[in-house]
């Protein structure tokens, strides 16, 4: 592709392409293979295809007026020199407005749908102002390394690739972004409709994708701080706008008006309002990012995840119940380009149904689960049944443990929890009858109906938490008398009179440690 936009050492066409030169050599005496040009009542120089102007007739060179015929120009191969009364010039400049079409009548410029490549050789050092001013059928500009001097050159084109040669020390394309950034202030001056933002990037400059049609989406990223004005100015199709800033670019005058009226505008999480006060907005919704993910369900390794808010998911359940023994959780998932942590197991998980979807049956399938490190909750049912789930350890985090989440899982044996449950749901270890011992939390505060009813083997069960957890009814229904409950040293008293109520527990059954 670029090859075919770079100028051939001593040709000149109209049209077509030319393998990569060779960067030429500095104008010297030779003009033999130079285009001759033939010099106009009003001073200025033309081919059959160009019109040229003598920029500085002590250093031979001359600069790209216009082509001959504007409205017939698909394209042009500006050459490097020309011969001008038998003397060598080389083109060093490309006029301001050379390829656009300015209509007298209307006294403004219109639209070019006939240029459709120009190829810039390496002679060039300087394009003017707004050379290919609505040039829609342009779609490949290659920059040379010479070219030290351009500003809004390309303004309002069907653009889909900009090349900047590397190793130029004015412009750069970093990371093949499609777009000229100004390298010492890392401003983006030129973009096109495959334009990646890259990071770094601090400005992104006046009319930068003016009138980009082509343009539907584009992230901003977090290093820009300022985006002057005109930058998206009648970018009729841009319907998603990402913002990674947390803090909201400074907008100038005018630079989203205009915009689809649909477009929704992407912000960090906790930076919605801060946007919608900030920016002018002239479009449609302001959303956190990751918001259009909820809610969709994405299957990785066998399990469904489904995305429950703009940074968190949850687990669903195995793709196929049958398949799922050892089962190993994410810590966190991609959905649509965004990250988001496993934050929960989901109600009924790994529960399994009879066919009337009525009773659940038992689950002799699951042996092992393997929790995130992101866990926070486990949900109603999650592993009712699973009776060949012999251990479990929660990780940190995990604050509550929903109703029934492990009801009659009754080769259960072990159960790790974490210091920061808070909360052990009704009928959560219901007949886990292969618990011998537990122990609470520091900072449990609840316990709710029954949660550990039937367990006739439980033997030991210790409490860190100086002040005794709230019981409901029948948590400890059916616990052997011989279990002894172990308690924080001086909390004796306090747990015989907090839970003396609601157990068959005496006050000479709690022992301190």
């Amino acid at each position: 592709m670029l090859a075919a936009l770079l100028l051939m050492p001593l040709a000149f066409a109209a049209c077509g392409g030319s393998d990569e030169p060779d960067e030429p050599e500095p104008p010297v005496d030779d003009v033999t293979g130079l285009t001759v040009l033939t010099e106009t009542e009003d001073g200025l120089y033309r081919s059959d295809v160009l019109v040229f102007r003598i920029t500085d007739k002590s250093k031979h060179e001359v600069e790209v007026v216009n082509p001959v015929s504007p409205e017939t120009c698909r394209g042009a191969e500006i050459p490097h020199a020309v011969n001008i009364d038998g003397e060598r010039y080389a083109v060093t400049a490309i006029a301001d407005k050379a390829f656009s079409f300015y209509e007298k009548k209307s006294n403004a410029y219109s639209e070019n749908n006939v240029l459709e490549f120009l190829t810039i050789p390496h002679s060039v050092k300087r394009i003017g102002k707004s050379v290919c001013l609505y040039c829609r059928a342009l779609k490949t500009i290659f920059i040379p390394k010479e070219v030290t001097d351009m500003d809004n050159a390309f303004l309002c084109c069907g653009l889909t690739e900009i090349v900047v040669q590397e190793g130029n020390p004015v412009f750069d394309s970093r990371k093949n972004c499609n777009a000229v950034i100004r390298t010492k202030d890392d401003c983006l001056l030129v973009g096109c409709q495959n334009t990646v933002i890259p990071d770094g990037v601090k400005t992104i400059g006046e009319r930068a994708f003016h009138k980009c049609n082509g343009l539907t989406e584009i992230v901003i990223p977090a290093s820009v701080a300022t985006i002057k004005y005109w930058a998206f100015l009648s970018c009729s199709n841009l319907t998603k706008i990402t913002s990674l800033n947390p803090t909201p670019p400074t907008v100038e005058e005018d630079a989203f008006s205009y915009v689809n009226k649909a477009c929704t505008v992407y912000v960090p999480v906790g930076s919605r309002n801060a946007y919608i006060n900030a920016w002018p907005f002239e479009y449609g919704a302001v959303k956190e990012i990751g918001s259009e993910a909820v809610d969709k369900v994405v299957t990785i390794n066998g399990l469904k995840y489904r995305v429950t808010s703009t940074t968190e998911a949850e687990l669903v359940g195995p793709e196929d119940l049958n398949k799922a023994v050892n089962v190993v959780v994410a810590d966190e998932i991609q959905v649509d380009g965004y990250t988001f942590k496993v934050t929960a197991i989901g109600d009924r998980a790994f529960t399994l149904l009879d066919e009337t979807q009525e009773q659940i049956v038992d689950n002799e399938i699951l042996r092992s689960v393997k929790f995130p490190k992101s866990l926070v909750r486990v949900g109603f049912q999650a592993f009712s049944a699973c009776v060949n789930l012999t251990q479990i350890v929660l990780p940190e985090g995990v604050t509550t443990i929903d109703m029934m989440a492990f009801i009659d899982c009754r080769r259960l044996s072990k159960v790790t929890f974490p210091s920061t449950l808070l909360d052990i749901g009704q009928h959560a270890f219901y007949y886990c009858k292969a618990l011998t011992e537990i122990t609470l939390p520091g900072q449990l505060k609840d316990i709710r109906k029954q949660a550990f009813d039937a367990n006739g083997s439980l033997q030991k069960i210790t409490s860190l938490n100086p002040t005794p957890p709230t019981l409901e009814y029948g948590v400890f229904g059916s616990v052997p008398r011989s279990c002894t409950i172990y308690v924080p040293k001086g909390c004796k008293s306090k747990y015989a009179n907090a839970w003396g109520d609601v157990t068959d527990f005496v006050y000479d059954d709690y022992v301190e440690m």
